[in-house]
């Protein structure tokens, strides 16, 4: 069997399974419950959106492959054109744009890229 390192079982709960083990909790006590844990939507994709993705899988044989790492051109350009359309802010595709699986990879990478060891960090 393998051993798992100190610092792996120095970690605590992964907060969402926390999370949702009080919601079981709240649920089973009749509580009225909002789900806030890990953001997944409450409303179905739209169909232009579903669409299009069984559009580019059906025919793009390129799509099936790993997009560079920091994400496709096409995407960054397009994030970029939201904020500028959104919120009027302008942003380099090339160099303050990044894809990444999640926001909680996002965030940890974050981290990583700014914060040093013994640095304190308040995160809400």
């Amino acid at each position: 069997m393998v051993e798992c390192s100190d610092k792996l079982k120095k970690l605590p709960p992964y907060v969402f399974a926390v999370m949702k083990n009080l919601m079981k909790d709240a649920y089973s006590k009749k509580l009225d419950v909002i789900d806030l844990s890990m953001g997944n939507p409450d409303l179905p994709t739209p169909k232009h959106v579903v669409d299009r993705l069984v559009d580019t899988v059906t025919n793009h044989p390129n799509t099936h492959r790993y997009p560079q790492a920091k994400g496709m051109p096409k995407f960054r350009q397009a994030v970029c054109q939201f904020y500028k359309n959104r919120f009027d802010l302008t942003f380099d595709p090339e160099t303050e744009a990044l894809a990444r699986v999640g926001s909680k990879e996002g965030v940890g990478h974050l981290a990583a890229a700014i914060l040093d060891a013994g640095a304190i960090a308040l995160v809400p």
